[in-house]
Formats: C-alpha cells, structure tokens, sequence
C-alpha cells in the first residue's frame, strides 16, 4: 500500500507542460456545466418549471470562480503556478480548486431555488455540500480530459516543441560529431566526466534523458551565455536554476536538488553567489 501511494505521488510530481490557454479554463466548464445541467438536472433541478435561468446563473457562478483560478491565482501565488515547476498534481489541483470554491454558493443557490417551489430539503448542510462536491467532481472530468488532451496535442503538434525556431533552441555539438538539440528551457544541468560531458535534459514528451558528449564545460557555457538561468555552480557542474527546488548547506559547500532530479548537485563557494543571485530573481530562497 505504501509503495502504491509513492508510485501515485511520483506520478503527480512529473512535470507537465504549462500550455494550456486561460480562457479554456473558463469557457469549457461552463459549456460542460449547462449542457450537463439542462440534459441531467441534477439534484432537483428537475422540478423546476423553468429551469433554464437557473442553470444559466449557475454557469454563471462557474465562469466566475474559474476566471479567479485562471487569472487572479497565478498572479498572487507567482511561484506556484511558474511554468518551470508545473506538473501533473498542480494540472490536476486546478479543476478541484474550482469545485472546493464553487460548492458552498452552489449548494445555497440550490437551497434558495428548492425553498422557492415549495420542496422539503431532505439532508442537512453538510451532505448536501458532500453530494454536490462529488456531483461537481464528476461533471469536472469532462473539462478537465478536453484540456489535458488539448495539451498533449498542442505538445505534439507545436513546433515549439519538436522543431523549434532556430532562436529557440541550441545545438550542441561535440567533437566526434555528435550532437542535442534542445530549447535552453529544456536543459536540467551537465556534469564533467572526464573529458567528456554529460547533458541532462528534458524531451518534448517532457521524460529527462542524458547524453555524453566529448566537449568542456567551458564550451558548453558559451553555448548558454545568452540564457541567464543556466550558471556554473562547480567546476564539474552547470545547471538551470528554474528547475532547483531546495538549496541546502553542507559543511563548507552546499548542495542543490532540482525538480524530478534524484541527483544532488554539489555548489562551491565560488560559484555560490552566482547561483544565489539568480535563483532569488526567480523565487524566494531558503536555505537549509
């Protein structure tokens, strides 16, 4: 049981592309919500004479709860919602975020039409806001399935993503002819082994690879040196400061974790200052 609650959590913690348009959030639920709502009437809607205006007021309340989640959330929780840290659990947060504010206005709504015809409520508060959460749940599926597969699709289809512009992306090229291709944003960190290098990245599909290429590490900054958050934090380490996600000291050094990275990467005072620079115009900083 224990291990089947590891692999689900590991499973939220995989990074997801951040690609999906505001407006969807908004538009696609209330679509879902007044088709659902006029087809099923759910909890009573049914003896109403009229229950158009109803439901058109309910995917009203919809709209308005979704264009919060959409809008007003990521500009006041900025790190949360940062495309680098977005992943499947906080895809998967924002339909149950909507339906956790919906539910209580919804549920005084229902009460409000059902004491108005005249009909007896038969369950108190607290398994009404039960029954109407696990209705909106289920009615929540639906948008939730369009937008993820909207996503993958886009992800598929974008050439952002396949085939990006040149301006987008890097090619680093090693001495035996080999070679990566990656958008500076897809790049987790690199590790000198040797005379050779070993480049940490993500794919399209978002999975992490790694190839080893016969170049320095010198080389390999000047590749990035117009992308800001790839710094040096050793001699033998390069890393992208959008994905670290814990800072710690040890000893005299101190070593860095990154999103799905079980790695730690080693910082030396050297570079220390670099690396704290960037990350606190990136997030706040708290070092352990």
């Amino acid at each position: 049981m224990g291990a089947q609650i590891r692999n689900i959590l590991n499973l939220l913690k995989q990074p997801f592309p951040y690609r999906h348009k505001k407006w969807q959030i908004v538009v696609i639920p209330v679509v879902c919500a007044i088709v659902i709502a006029l087809i099923l009437k759910p909890q009573g809607l049914a003896v109403l004479r009229s229950p158009l205006k109803p439901v058109l007021i309910i995917s009203g309340m919809v709209a308005v709860v979704c264009a919060i989640v959409a809008y007003i959330f990521p500009l006041i929780f900025k790190k949360y919602y940062h495309p680098a840290y977005w992943t499947k659990g906080k895809f998967l947060s924002v339909p149950l975020t909507i339906v956790t504010l919906l539910v209580v206005p919804l549920v005084c709504y229902v009460d409000y039409l059902h004491t108005s015809v005249g009909v007896m409520i038969k369950y108190d508060f607290i398994e009404r806001l039960f029954i109407w959460y696990s209705i909106s749940l289920i009615i929540a599926f639906f948008p939730t399935f369009i937008i993820y597969i909207n996503v993958l699709h886009s992800r598929d289809t974008n050439t952002a993503d396949t085939l990006p512009e040149e301006a987008n992306t890097v090619v680093i090229s090693s001495q035996l002819k080999e070679k990566i291709e990656l958008a500076p944003d897809g790049f987790l960190y690199a590790k000198v082994q040797g005379n050779y290098v070993t480049v940490y990245y993500l794919e399209a599909s978002l999975s992490i690879c790694k190839k080893t290429l016969r170049i320095t590490l010198a080389q390999l900054m000047r590749i990035f040196e117009n992308y800001s958050p790839i710094v040096r934090c050793h001699r033998g380490f390069l890393i992208n400061t959008l994905y670290i996600t814990e800072l710690k000291r040890k000893q005299q050094n101190y070593i860095i974790r990154l999103q799905n990275v079980d790695a730690a990467i080693p910082v030396t005072p050297t570079y220390f200052q670099a690396v704290h620079k960037q990350l606190t115009q990136i997030k706040p900083v708290v070092i352990h």
